[in-house]
């Protein structure tokens, strides 16, 4: 299906109705409101409060988030009807609680560091000892200098090593203070690190024991204060998400109320809604009748309205168009129209069954295991991965490639011949079928580009583009790839005679079709000669097509990267299994981390080169974008995801 239709809508309100009359309009959330403040109004006194120790608890209880969490988009879910009974009763004596607890835990953690940072220093300073420091502070013709140098660098003549580990050396320096400068130059070249040692009353490494002792004791105490938050968290926490999100929510429903004011006493709504909620939107409006005017308009010049995409098995490839650009106001929606090409391109770059069947269950995994927790996008691109599975699971059979395994070394002969009984390309022996096919697909995609162009200029009623150009060009390279492809066909055969005259066919076509475009091509020029230039530079245009289709060879190449490396890492496998004690380890580490290796670089390299073939090579020919995506009037939510 297409971008669905959007129907720009007016509406005017008592502006002392307006509050309650948004209130339920995004509950409803089926309006995308154009007049409203771009950015969410920050939020009030008490809604920053929340926030701020909220904000604090998952400092203190971060929740573990892996790539993958981040990258499907996994945000923990309230059912709305939890949510109405959380805000039931405000949790302000919890929030009193956490905020006289947050103020003790900051200032347990700011003691605790400078505990631990002044008993590092302590530590230094126990290396060189309390009396030396007394003894160098007494001198008066000499000096004393104490610090520490790479264990390379210390020179016994000048300095006196006092301590050293296997790195670093603690040393004292004694020196005329009339050779100081020189001195410290020399110093600076060694690597020399100057430690000013305090003078104060208690030894060092008494105070690095009370020190320590000190911070024992402040670390348990903040252990039992860990433990007070973590019951808090465990009891609390979705309920102050809710309150947090209700009082963000309502302070920016009452900012956006009073900017909507029209007149002294009317506020004025203006927006988009989808054809198909017109209905649910109608009965809402009903409720305050009397009390507004609501109208439906044609769009100012040049307006343009959102994008919304409906679409049925294909919608897990919208992740894939988002990715490039919504549709604009004359745009087809892609999404349908690339599917079949995008699911079979990324299966013949992975091109293992293997793999595939890794990618299946991994998808089905992540979907299984954060269904209730994904957004949308992450929905649709685990969907489209299942897609992708399964397509590579097909090439792969159809290939002969699972896993890189030999199958006439199989042990089973029942496995082997159905292995065997569906390989109908053997691309590593003979690897011009698949070449052939990787072509034979982008011409087809190519054609199916032009085509939907010419729909697309027929829709807007440009007859003139839509069968001078980009109807010529889709009749001109189907006759030519028709007349090479049936030129390519072996002769000898009993429809070789029928092939023979439909290639001729063609080929008065192609002449024609040749001939039909230098004479339109340079139609808008005005001059004659100009009009012939520009007719005969119009051919050229057939370099950028054979471009386009030589691009479509990366499949070819992907597929037998990933199934020659399949086939690597068996060998090399094989040929350490044989060494005594070790061999059966190193086989099972370099088949295991081999094949994860090659599964995600190419999973990688499939989905960016299968994209990338739609965005350069398809869209190109009938796709402008630069569209918006439909944003209705809804919870806009931090922390969790109202479902």
């Amino acid at each position: 299906m297409a971008v669905a239709g959007l129907q720009k809508t007016q509406i005017f309100i008592l502006q002392k109705k307006a509050r309650k009359f948004l209130t339920g309009l995004q509950a409803l959330g089926v309006m995308e409101i154009t007049n409203l403040q771009d950015e969410t109004p920050p939020p009030a006194e008490l809604a920053r409060r929340y926030q701020k120790n909220l904000q604090f608890l998952d400092e203190v209880f971060p929740r573990p988030r892996g790539f993958i969490e981040n990258f499907i988009q996994v945000k923990p879910v309230v059912k709305k009807t939890q949510a109405a009974e959380l805000l039931q009763k405000r949790p302000d004596k919890t929030l009193a609680a956490l905020e006289k607890l947050s103020a003790e835990w900051r200032a347990q953690t700011t003691a605790m560091k400078q505990l631990a940072d002044a008993a590092q220093k302590q530590e230094l300073y126990a290396h060189f000892g309390l009396a030396r420091a007394r003894k160098a502070a007494r001198l008066q013709k000499a000096g004393a200098l104490f610090g520490r140098v790479p264990v390379k660098k210390v020179d016994p003549e000048k300095m006196q090593v006092l301590r050293a580990d296997e790195q670093t050396a603690f040393v004292q320096i004694i020196f005329w203070r009339a050779d100081e400068t020189a001195v410290r130059a020399e110093l600076a070249e060694s690597g020399f690190e100057e430690v000013l040692l305090p003078l104060q009353k208690r030894e060092y490494f008494r105070e690095v024991v009370s020190l320590k002792w000190r911070l024992d004791k402040l670390r348990r105490k903040n252990a039992e204060l860990r433990e007070r938050l973590a019951r808090i968290h465990a009891a609390e926490y979705t309920r102050l998400a809710v309150w947090t999100e209700q009082l963000t929510n309502e302070n920016a429903l009452q900012q956006w109320s009073a900017g909507l004011a029209a007149t002294e006493k009317t506020s004025f709504l203006t927006g988009w809604v989808p054809a198909a909620q017109k209905k649910k939107l109608r009965r809402y409006l009903e409720k305050f009748s009397g009390e507004l005017y609501w109208r439906e308009v044609e769009p100012d010049e040049g307006e343009e309205p959102p994008a919304l995409l409906r679409n049925g098995v294909t919608a897990p490839l919208e992740a894939v168009t988002s990715l490039y650009g919504m549709p604009g106001n004359k745009d087809l929606d892609p999404s349908p129209f690339m599917a079949p090409f995008f699911i079979v391109f990324y299966g013949l770059c992975l091109s293992d069954a293997g793999y595939g069947l890794l990618l299946l269950l991994f998808a089905v995994f992540l979907l299984a295991r954060f269904f209730t927790n994904l957004t949308k996008f992450g929905k649709k691109l685990l969907i489209l991965n299942i897609y992708c599975g399964l397509s590579t699971i097909a090439v792969g059979l159809l290939t002969g490639s699972v896993f890189g395994l030999d199958f006439n070394t199989l042990p089973w002969p029942a496995v082997k011949n159905f292995f065997l009984s569906l390989k109908i390309i053997d691309p590593l022996n003979n690897p011009l079928p698949l070449l052939g096919l990787s072509v034979g697909l982008g011409v087809l995609q190519m054609l199916a580009g032009l085509f939907l162009r010419w729909i697309l200029d027929s829709r807007q009623k440009d007859w003139g583009t839509a069968f001078l150009d980009s109807g010529c060009w889709f009749i001109f390279l189907l006759a030519i790839f028709g007349w090479a492809g049936l030129s390519l066909l072996p002769a000898g055969r009993s429809w070789s005679p029928a092939a023979v005259q439909l290639a001729d066919i063609l080929r008065y076509i192609v002449i024609g079709g040749a001939v039909f475009m230098v004479l339109t091509q340079g139609r808008h020029q005005k001059n004659p000669l100009l009009k012939l230039g520009s007719g005969l530079l119009s051919l050229y245009k057939l370099s950028g097509y054979l471009g386009d289709i030589l691009s479509y060879t990366r499949l070819f190449a992907l597929g037998l990267v990933t199934a020659v490396m399949a086939l690597v890492i068996n060998y090399l496998a094989a040929l350490t299994g044989g060494i005594p004690i070790i061999g059966v380890g190193v086989m099972a580490a370099i088949l295991v981390f081999g094949h994860i290796f090659d599964f995600l670089i190419n999973m990688l390299g499939a989905f960016v080169h299968a994209a990338r073939l739609q965005y350069v090579e398809y869209f190109s020919k009938f796709f402008e974008g630069g569209g918006r995506f439909f944003r209705p009037f809804s919870w806009q939510t931090k922390y969790v995801s109202l479902e």
